[in-house]
Formats: C-alpha cells, structure tokens, sequence
C-alpha cells in the first residue's frame, strides 16, 4: 500500500513509516464507539478509523465531541492508548489550520494527527506543508506522530519531536 517516496529531511522530523509497518497488528482490536453516537459520527472519521485498524491494528475509540462541552478541543480519536486528531483537508491552507488546531486537541495526552487527503494535493508539498506548521508551533511542546493518508493508497508517518 506504500510506495517508496522521497521525503526531504527537515529538522527534528523523522519518518516513521517502516516502524508503523513493521509494528503493525493488523485488524487485532476493535474499533468502538462512543455510546449513542454509532450514527453521528463523520463518514471521513469512520473511513480514517478502518483505514489505521486495517493497517495498523489497535483498539481505536470514536470520540463524539458533541457529548463532550469543551469548545471543541476534544480529540477525535483514542488510539494506542493517546489522543489521535483526524483531519480531512481539501488545500495546504487547510492543512495548516487542521494542524494547527488538531495540536490543541491532543495536548493533553498526545498521540497525533491523520490527515485524510482525498483530492490531488503534492505529497512534498504536503509534507512542507505539515513540516511548516509543526515548526511554527507555540504550543508544541511534546513529540507526535502525523499520519498522511493520501487517496487510500499511500501512507506515510512523520514524527516529530
């Protein structure tokens, strides 16, 4: 499902696509969902969940944020026991947003960041894209993973530290 890619070397980013791979439980655990909430939940959330459980395994929990009063800072996600943020983007400005929002969203116990990219973005422009805003971050004061997921078919992970 990955092809190899060149990815640009940036500073404190490192690609973690191999290890997800090579780590990976695929289909072992379950995908559950918050109560009440089975058919309130975004197709695109559904989709990103099968997608990391096909590919990776682990038992992922649906958040429903409206069942939660935060103003909005409730992940999407709990994944490999941390917050997980899953993002739909259409352009690289909304990727910039995504991220930069998605990172309040998982501060307190930080996992990372999915980003479904469903329409013909440039993989290295993404990627400078997401590099751009994790480095321009304030608040990022904890190591996370981000998760590109682009067309269904390429996946590449990014870590960052």
């Amino acid at each position: 499902m990955n092809k190899k890619l060149k990815l640009k070397r940036y500073k404190n980013f490192k690609d973690v696509t191999k290890d997800y791979f090579d780590n990976s439980t695929k289909f072992k655990g379950n995908i559950d969902y918050e109560s009440n909430s089975l058919y309130l939940r975004s197709k695109n959330e559904k989709i990103i969940a099968q997608i990391l459980f096909s590919n990776f395994g682990g038992d992922i929990f649906l958040i429903d944020e409206r069942l939660h009063n935060n103003e909005g800072l409730i992940p999407d996600a709990i994944w490999l026991e941390n917050y997980w943020e899953f993002k739909n983007p259409s352009s690289y400005h909304t990727i910039e947003k995504g991220v930069r929002k998605a990172i309040k969203q998982i501060k307190d116990n930080p996992g990372g960041i999915v980003l479904y990219i469903t329409n013909d973005l440039d993989i290295n422009m993404t990627i400078y894209t997401v590099h751009k805003r994790i480095m321009n971050s304030d608040n990022l004061s904890f190591e996370l993973d981000i998760i590109l997921i682009f067309k269904d078919k390429n996946i590449i992970v990014m870590n960052y530290k």
